[in-house]
């Protein structure tokens, strides 16, 4: 079974930076189009869309979102008055697709507990799964992963007894860009 998990954000709040955190890739390039990782347990292959954050305003956005089983909304604290232009376009051209919203950098944020803005947030917009990390103490990044992989064989009703973590090597990367 395939599943396509699409990272989407505004730039520089961490999508690439979690990814390559669990799938422990390191490498850094200039993104003219999303990257594509591709991993697996012994039940699904995940393609795990890393969608540049400049293209909130391409047109190939509904592109690269289409098919995808599962949105992650990433955003940091200086970033929280976008998360309104995300989750409304959300609302309105993916409706059946569930988002889960992940505040990175929580390592760099002055309060401890969920703020009211971001629980408003939460409720107004219907929020599947809230989640704190942080790349650089390496703070939730396995929990969310393993949250993604819950997710999925529930919704496709893979049962096992066991719920198997994704591999965290790379079984392949590629850019894509349509042009």
């Amino acid at each position: 079974m395939k599943s396509k998990i699409s990272f989407i954000g505004d730039s520089n709040v961490g999508k690439t930076s979690i990814i390559q955190k669990y799938l422990k890739d390191n490498k850094s390039d200039t993104k003219f189009g999303p990257e594509i990782y591709v991993t697996q347990n012994d039940k699904i292959k995940y393609y795990v869309w890393d969608i540049p954050g400049w293209q909130k305003q391409n047109s190939f956005l509904n592109l690269y979102l289409k098919d995808s089983d599962l949105i992650i909304l990433v955003f940091d604290k200086p970033h929280i008055n976008d998360l309104s232009y995300w989750l409304n376009y959300l609302n309105y051209q993916y409706y059946m697709i569930d988002v889960f919203l992940v505040q990175n950098k929580i390592d760099e944020c002055v309060f401890t507990n969920l703020d009211d803005e971001v629980r408003d947030i939460i409720i107004k917009h219907d929020i599947r799964k809230y989640v704190e990390c942080s790349t650089e103490t390496d703070i939730n990044i396995d929990f969310l992963f393993n949250e993604i992989n819950k997710y999925i064989m529930k919704k496709y009703s893979i049962s096992n007894n066991i719920v198997h973590n994704l591999e965290k090597d790379i079984i392949k990367k590629r850019n894509c860009a349509i042009i």
